[in-house]
C-alpha cells in the first residue's frame, strides 16, 4: 500500500505548495485540492494501488464497518489478478462540482492493450459521466464522479465489459471546476505520480525534495502510470495536447482487468448461461451416458484441466467420486467448452455434482476464476435481510448494482420518459425501480445459495476452499 499516513499526505502538500511554481497560484489562499486520502478509503476505484506487488493480486483491505458478506467478497475479489469487469468507476471530491463540466471532454477514459499494443481513447458514445448520481444523492461530502460503461450491442443492454486483460486509464482534467467556478489543482501524490523522472536514483536515493523513504514508496506508482500514460500519450491528436496532457490531469487512476478465463455461470442472465445438464433447468433427465461440460471464455491451459474438475454422485449417502475417462476442451463460437466423459454410465435416478477449481489455469498461465455471479453464491453469509414483504437490505454494498439495473431497465423502456431518454434524468422513483429489480434478482440467488451452502460445506470438509471453487452444479439422472 502507497501512503499509509496522513502525516505524509501532508508532507506533499507542503512540498508541493511550496516547491512547486504551478501549485497554489494565490500564495496567500490554499488551493483546492482533489481528493486522494486512501486512510479514509478516498481515492478513484478501481484502482491498481490496491494491487500486491509480489502476488500481483488486488489486496482490498478489511474496513471497521465491513459486514462479515463483505469480508467474504474482499476475500473472493482479492484471489483476480485484476479488477471486475463490471467494474463501475467512483472518483471522490471533498466538495462541490461545477456539474456543467462533469462530461467526457474532461473525464477521460483510455483502454490498454498491452499484449495487442494498441490504446483507444474512449468517446462520450462509450461510457456515462454522472455527478453525484444514486439513488440517495450526497448532500455532504464526498461527492463523486461516477463513470460506467455505455451498453453496447453485445451486451444486451446491460452496461459494457471491460476487456479482460487490459489496463484502463480514468482521468480527471483541470476544466473540471468547483460549484462556484473556480480551479482545482492536483493532489500532491498526483503531482509526483504523474512526472516523468524518476523520483529515486538507481542506489535509492530521492530526486527530489522527498525524503529517501517517501520516494520509494511512491516511485512504483509514479513508473507504472507514466509507463501506461506515455503510451497514451502517443495516440492524442495534435489538436488536443494543449488539453489532453499529464500537466493537465488533477486527479487519476490506473486499473487492470482481471485476464483468467472465467467459468460461465450466471443463472441471473436473461438467457441463464449454465453448464449442463443442471437441475436448475428444472428436468431432472439427463442420460446416463451424458458428458457434463461448462463454457470458459478465454483459452485455457489443457495441461491443467483433470488438476481441476470433479464429478461426484450424492445420491445414496456419502459422495461418491465419478472416475473421468477424459477431460477435454472444446471451442465453440468464441467460447471453450470444458466437457467431462465418465469412465462408466451413470445410475438412474440419481443425483450427480459437478465442480471446478482454479487449479484449471488459463492459456496466459493465470489461474481461472469464478463469474462474478457465482462468485457471491459461494459466500457463506445471506445475501439480503428481508425488512417486510416488499422490501429488502442489501447485506454489502459490493453486491449494490442498481446503476447497472437501471441503466438495463432504461435501455427496456421501463423507466419514466425522461429517464428512458436520457439515464441521468433518472428520479428517485427510476431508482426505486431498478433497486426492486435488483432485490428479487438477489432473493432468487439467495434461494440458490442457501441450497448450495450444505455442498460447498461437503466440499470444505474435504479440505479444498470455497474461495477456490469456480463452478458448482448438480444435476440428475433419467428414471427409466
Amino acid at each position: 500500500m502507497f501512503m499509509k499516513s496522513k502525516v505524509l499526505l501532508a508532507l506533499f502538500l507542503l512540498i508541493a505548495i511550496s516547491c512547486d511554481p504551478g501549485i497554489g497560484k494565490d500564495e496567500t489562499q490554499s488551493p483546492i485540492l482533489s481528493t486522494f486520502d486512501q486512510n479514509s478509503g478516498l481515492i478513484i476505484l478501481p484502482n491498481d494501488l490496491l494491487k500486491d506487488p509480489q502476488t500481483g493480486k488486488l489486496k482490498l483491505p478489511e474496513a471497521p464497518g465491513d459486514t462479515e458478506l463483505t469480508k467474504e467478497i474482499k476475500g473472493f475479489i482479492n484471489m483476480l489478478d485484476g479488477w471486475l469487469v463490471s467494474q463501475t468507476i467512483t472518483i471522490p471530491f471533498e466538495y462541490e462540482l461545477d456539474k456543467s463540466t462533469i462530461k467526457p471532454e474532461n473525464v477521460l477514459l483510455f483502454d490498454i492493450d498491452i499484449v495487442g499494443k494498441s490504446i483507444t481513447q474512449k468517446t462520450a458514445a462509450d461510457y456515462y459521466v454522472l455527478y453525484n448520481f444514486s439513488m440517495t444523492p450526497a448532500d455532504k461530502p464526498p461527492y463523486f464522479i461516477t463513470v460506467k460503461n455505455k451498453p453496447n450491442d453485445k451486451s444486451g443492454g446491460m452496461p459494457a465489459d471491460f476487456a479482460q486483460g487490459h489496463y484502463y486509464i480514468v482521468a480527471v482534467t483541470k476544466d473540471v471546476k468547483t460549484k462556484d467556478g473556480k480551479d482545482i489543482t492536483e493532489n500532491p501524490v498526483y503531482y509526483f505520480m504523474k512526472k516523468k523522472e524518476p523520483l529515486i536514483d538507481e542506489s535509492g536515493k530521492s530526486l527530489t525534495i522527498l525524503s529517501d523513504e517517501e520516494a520509494k514508496m511512491l516511485e512504483p506508482a509514479r513508473k507504472a502510470f507514466n509507463d501506461l500514460f506515455s503510451m497514451v500519450e502517443k495516440i492524442i491528436p495534435e489538436q488536443d495536447k494543449t488539453r489532453i496532457n499529464r500537466d493537465n490531469l488533477i486527479a487519476f487512476s490506473f486499473f487492470s482487468i482481471q485476464s483468467g478465463s472465467r467459468a460461465l455461470f450466471n443463472p441471473a442472465s436473461v438467457g441463464q448461461v449454465l453448464p449442463q445438464p443442471n437441475d436448475l433447468k428444472g428436468a431432472a433427465n439427463a442420460p446416463v451416458d451424458v458428458k457434463p461440460f461448462i463454457y470458459y471464455d478465454l483459452p485455457l491451459d489443457e495441461t491443467t484441466l483433470s488438476k481441476g474438475v470433479m464429478m461426484m454422485k450424492l445420491t445414496g449417502g456419502q459422495p461418491i467420486p465419478v472416475e473421468l475417462s477424459k477431460v477435454e476442451v472444446i471451442k465453440e463460437n468464441n467460447r471453450y467448452k470444458l466437457q467431462l466423459t465418465p469412465k462408466n454410465p451413470l445410475d438412474k435416478a440419481s443425483k450427480y455434482m459437478v465442480f471446478t477449481t482454479n487449479d484449471i489455469k488459463s492459456k496466459n498461465g493465470v489461474e481461472t476464476a469464478a463469474y462474478s455471479t457465482f462468485s457471491i453464491l459461494r459466500a457463506k453469509n445471506p445475501l439480503i435481510t428481508k425488512v417486510d414483504d416488499n422490501n429488502y437490505t442489501l447485506n454489502s454494498p459490493l453486491i449494490d448494482s442498481t446503476l447497472d439495473v437501471l441503466i438495463l431497465a432504461s435501455k427496456m423502456g421501463m423507466l419514466s420518459e425522461a429517464a428512458n431518454k436520457n439515464i441521468a434524468a433518472a428520479t428517485p422513483e427510476d431508482w426505486k425501480t431498478a433497486y426492486g429489480l435488483l432485490s428479487s434478482n438477489l432473493v432468487s440467488l439467495e434461494t440458490l445459495r442457501t441450497a448450495y451452502a450444505p455442498l460447498f460445506t461437503g466440499i470444505e470438509a474435504a479440505k479444498i476452499d470455497r474461495k477456490n471453487i469456480t463452478a458448482l452444479w448438480v444435476f440428475t439422472t433419467v428414471s427409466q
